[in-house]
């Protein structure tokens, strides 16, 4: 059968980033078919089959391939690996830092510890220090960074403003809860779309990179984010002084009615569904775009995860009150749709793209974890079997 691959049981990835990057840069052929896959893509998705001239597609396809060097023929490095110029070596270095959840049965009163940091050492074998006296005969393994993750994640969900990682999770309740969920190389949860293309071995899907990029909080990130604001600032100035009419007196938007209660009547809507509103409505544009109380709440609930733009708002403090209207809109609409996790996504934020996607996944743990940290459960009941019964009548009360 040969060897096999185990995976993160947090984000679904490989402890194996760095050795998937390619060695060189992508040559102008394989660069020319990746366009070439992507405009077919595109256009079997938005015409239907029998109205789409496939045969000039590929007349005009095969020619500008031909006009190519023929010694810029792909290699299999470049079919089987990541991109360098997309992501580096030292950027996905993060992913092969690894923890252990074990369980010692033959210890009392407490079996569950968490490892130290350690790798992968092939055919389910992990090398790691034990994180306490305890050997783990049976464990389930994850990134350092996804356990930081589902820490503020349990955080956030509990009502803990501090997020900072530090607090302690009952690794006894959490075992219970990984054990009940897992499946093969994976827990039975949604691990986001896309999804990490699992099998006997890690599949390299070009365009995926996303999946080794590093979700830490990063300071760059923050310098990145101060410069898009600066540059929202301006070309909400530039509009504002160009604008000679106050669409907030259009009588036809019925938002216009109801501007001072618009903060709670938007406030249990969907990011997408509030943003697509916005557009839609320039009274409601006009009178949340500026409301930075309003704005700052949304970014804690529905983007928690994002956490160099929460530390951006904090340092803002007083000066928000004299900044240009519809300026928060703009960043929220900015944040939401430049993280959404997606093939082909690159550039300074494709890490905190894959910390939304790990977000959504903690978020899955953090409901059963919570429904049973408050009760007597407790990994020395008196079988694994009863362990597990509690942990099943727990999650579907």
């Amino acid at each position: 059968m040969g060897s096999w691959s185990y995976y993160c049981a947090i984000c679904g990835s490989t402890f194996h980033g760095p050795d998937l990057i390619s060695r060189k840069q992508r040559t102008p052929r394989f660069l020319f078919r990746q366009q070439r896959d992507a405009a077919f893509n595109k256009l079997t998705s938005t015409s239907p089959t029998n109205k789409i001239d496939f045969r000039t597609f590929n007349a005009e396809t095969a020619a500008g391939e031909n006009n190519l060097d023929a010694e810029s023929l792909p290699s299999e490095d470049e079919d089987n690996t990541y991109d360098p110029c997309i992501i580096s070596k030292e950027d996905a270095a993060w992913s092969e830092d690894l923890q252990c959840l074990g369980v010692n049965f033959e210890h009392r009163p407490r079996r569950a510890f968490l490892s130290d940091i350690g790798c992968e050492g092939g055919y389910g074998a992990v090398y790691a220090g034990p994180g306490s006296a305890e050997s783990a005969p049976e464990s389930l393994d994850e990134y350092a960074a996804c356990f930081e993750l589902l820490r503020k994640a349990v955080a956030f969900r509990a009502g803990n403003s501090n997020t900072s990682g530090d607090l302690d999770l009952d690794l006894d309740v959490l075992w219970g809860v990984f054990r009940h969920l897992q499946d093969y190389a994976q827990l039975d949860i949604d691990y986001g779309r896309p999804g990490p293309p699992q099998d006997q071995h890690w599949l390299v899907n070009s365009g995926e990179e996303l999946f080794i990029a590093d979700p830490g909080k990063r300071v760059h990130i923050h310098d990145n984010v101060n410069h898009m604001w600066d540059e929202m600032v301006s070309s909400v100035e530039v509009s504002n002084s160009n604008s000679n009419s106050h669409t907030m007196e259009n009588s036809s938007d019925p938002f216009v009615l109801l501007l001072e209660v618009l903060p709670l009547l938007t406030s249990q809507l969907y990011p997408e569904s509030l943003l697509n509103l916005i557009s839609a409505s320039p009274s409601l544009r006009r009178g949340l775009g500026g409301n930075f109380a309003y704005w700052r709440r949304r970014f804690e609930t529905d983007m928690p995860w994002f956490f160099e733009v929460h530390s951006f708002l904090d340092s803002l403090g007083t000066v928000a009150v004299g900044v240009p209207k519809i300026s928060f809109s703009h960043l929220f609409a900015w944040a939401y749709h430049t993280t959404t996790p997606r093939v082909g996504i690159k550039g300074p934020f494709m890490g905190v793209a894959n910390r939304r996607r790990i977000w959504g996944v903690c978020d899955q743990l953090v409901g059963p974890y919570l429904d049973l940290v408050g009760t007597q459960y407790r990994l020395e009941s008196e079988s694994e079997s009863e362990s597990e019964v509690e942990v099943e009548e727990a999650q579907s009360q």
